[in-house]
């Protein structure tokens, strides 16, 4: 099939056709990248009629189409989408999306090595920040993408004596830096990696049929919120007792951040249960963004889920949402709370730190796949 990718997630711009199979092999027809200071709107679709010129096709040609969908530049990436939704659009075709770090290291071609390679590709954030995902040499992911403080990434980076560490892209630098000198272990600057047409292409067929949808729903993949979003005014919030008509919006809640999700009944629970405490964060137009639960008995308690909805977070809402809890609970005379929370979770370790939480304990392999827990309690 004709596959035309294109990127505009980063500082690059690039397009390209090729004839692919899905799990199979990627054959390079045309391409074009671009190194222009000029804004992504400017460059992409000449950018993209060079390339089918090159090819002698148009766009009714096109089988599929190929864009990356983040992280990266909020406006390039938003640019890549809305192009790629009208051109698949007009021709009635599907949208593979692809992750912008996992396009960058498949555009790194490694020289041969003895040891294990695992390959880094990472974006400047800014701030000694990076979106990054740490990968094997077949490109599997072993650290999730996401948008990282670089020295929260270096801790979770563990490779054995003997390997060594491609790091490329515009935030190599600053995270080399935060990885140090690690013995035993090669680090390496794979300066001037960028993405390139050819990467998309090969994520596109590793990825097969599972990364196709429909070109209305392809959406982005920031990883952070968009500076309108972090320099817009707090949502006003107010804590109430989770009521019987909130059951729904908080299962909805949990679905979209929470990997195990309570039932229906487990969360009617926390309203009609006189031994359980249910919290709920709402806004003045009746939206629930928020919300723990937690069990007791006697003087201790326990924990369930919290949860805030994903364009709210960062706004101080889940302390608020605790603060409800502890004053509930000292109510009902409360003197210890417990929980436990992964250990990689590092946003809610920073949290409960702040609230006071001590750590007493762990459990191994509580989340499953290596994943441990740690134990938490904090006196009210």
């Amino acid at each position: 099939m004709k596959l035309l990718v294109f990127d505009t997630s980063n500082s690059t711009c690039c397009a390209g056709l090729y004839e692919m199979e899905f799990g199979g092999s990627v054959k390079e027809i045309a391409y074009e990248i671009s190194m222009e200071k000029r804004t992504h709107s400017e460059v992409l679709l000449p950018l993209v009629d060079k390339v089918l010129n090159k090819a002698a096709a148009t766009n009714k040609d096109i089988d599929l189409y190929g864009v990356t969908v983040g992280p990266g530049s909020f406006t390039g990436i938003r640019i890549g989408i809305a192009t790629v939704k009208g051109m698949a659009l007009v021709t009635g075709k599907k949208v593979a999306g692809v992750s912008s770090t996992e396009a960058l290291g498949r555009s790194v071609e490694p020289v041969p090595y003895e040891g294990t390679t695992y390959i880094l590709p990472c974006f400047d954030a800014r701030n000694k920040r990076v979106f990054a995902g740490l990968y094997d040499e077949q490109m599997k992911p072993l650290v999730e993408e996401n948008a990282y403080d670089t020295s929260d990434l270096a801790a979770k980076i563990e490779v054995q004596s003997g390997s060594r560490i491609i790091v490329c892209g515009n935030g190599a630098k600053v995270m080399i830096e935060a990885l140090g000198v690690q013995d035993g272990v090669i680090i390496e600057n794979a300066e001037g990696a960028f993405i390139t047409p050819m990467g998309i292409a090969r994520c596109v067929a590793a990825g097969g049929e599972a990364l196709v949808e429909d070109a209305i729903t392809v959406s982005p993949k920031y990883c952070a919120r968009s500076q309108a979003e972090r320099f817009k005014k707090p949502s006003e919030v107010t804590i109430e007792d989770m009521k019987e008509e909130d059951v729904n919006k908080v299962s909805i809640l949990e679905a979209e951040g929470i990997a195990h999700p309570w039932t229906l009944d487990e969360l009617r629970d926390l309203v009609n249960n006189d031994k359980k405490v249910g919290v709920v964060a709402r806004t003045a137009e009746g939206e629930v963004v928020g919300y723990c639960g937690a069990s007791f008995v006697i003087d201790e308690a326990e924990v369930g889920n919290l949860c805030v909805a994903g364009k709210y977070r960062r706004e101080g809402i889940a302390k608020k949402v605790m603060a409800g809890v502890f004053e509930r609970l000292k109510e009902k005379g409360v003197k210890t709370l417990f929980l436990e929370v992964n250990k990689e979770n590092m946003p809610a370790l920073k949290l409960y730190e702040m609230l006071g939480f001590e750590t007493y304990g762990s459990r191994k392999d509580y989340y499953g796949q290596g994943q441990d827990a740690l134990l938490l309690k904090i006196e009210l």
